[in-house]
């Protein structure tokens, strides 16, 4: 599901005024907690970064970290 910067306004918005009931993307969404739509929140923010990062050409994809280890000493 691909949010928009508008999603996300009004999503802070709905937090602001104390809201549990969104509509987003045509689906109304009910949370049960102030955690549930923060955590909601936190993945519509960072799916909107990501995207205008990579609309101003300043996106770099995060290279998977790897660690060996052995038991052979080398």
């Amino acid at each position: 599901m691909a949010f928009t910067r508008v999603d996300l306004d009004r999503f802070d918005k709905a937090l602001a005024s104390g809201k549990r009931e969104m509509r987003l993307n045509g689906r109304v969404i009910v949370y049960q907690t102030l955690s549930e739509m923060l955590k909601a929140r936190d993945v519509i923010k960072a799916e909107v970064e990501e995207e205008e990062a990579r609309t101003a050409g300043t996106y770099q994809r995060r290279r998977p970290a790897y660690r060996v280890r052995s038991k052979m000493g080398w």
